[in-house]
């Protein structure tokens, strides 16, 4: 099989270029390969339940991070020169600004990673672990169906797990959910980031 689109692919085994490949093998590199080689690592581990429209080239990177991490013991926030903190600022102003926020969202994958970046600064990585391990069980109801469930459960299971309302946080996002689903986590403490 062959790289048929992007530099790499994910799979079993995930593919490179041979220009690249030194970094995987190079004892001093070893340790530490770039983006790209998280990126990949997190699409293999993508699930429909948590990935919704906009998001196929971003729950992934939020996967990456957390090998940063967890794996490499790496700041998280030091992989890729678009997700500085100057950058996510930038992204900050762009959806302040946007006239269509889900369209822009949804369109440009740093802007809508500056999302997740904002819950696992405040919330740690365990938010995020205890949020894809809730798929695997009933807790939350059943899986969502379509990607109005899998927004709307974004931000149920998030708020809950959170103990925080993150409806106002999904709105200055202009993340679409239901009113049900806000209703859902009205009665918790609203949380939004500071500067927001």
């Amino acid at each position: 099989m062959q790289i048929s689109a992007g530099y790499m692919h994910s799979g079993y085994p995930i593919m490179i270029p041979t220009s690249a490949a030194p970094e995987m093998v190079t004892f001093g590199k070893l340790k530490f390969p770039g983006w790209g080689f998280y990126h990949e690592i997190g699409h293999n581990h993508q699930r429909g339940d948590f990935t919704f429209d906009g998001t196929g080239e971003v729950t992934n990177n939020v996967i990456g991070m957390y090998c940063y991490h967890e794996v490499l013991k790496k700041d998280w926030l030091i992989g890729h020169s678009a997700i500085t903190e100057e950058e996510r600022k930038a992204n900050v102003q762009k959806i302040k600004k946007s006239a269509d926020k889900w369209q822009d969202w949804k369109s440009s994958p740093f802007l809508a990673l500056t999302t997740y970046i904002q819950l696992i600064q405040e919330f740690g990585w365990e938010s995020w672990r205890k949020y894809l391990h809730s798929f695997a069980g009933n807790e939350f109801g059943p899986a969502p169906k379509g990607d109005d469930e899998r927004r709307d459960q974004f931000l149920v299971r998030y708020s809950k797990i959170t103990n925080k309302n993150l409806g106002p946080f999904f709105d200055f996002w202009g993340i679409p959910v239901s009113s049900s689903a806000k209703a859902e986590v009205s009665k918790l403490e609203t949380w939004m980031p500071k500067g927001l």
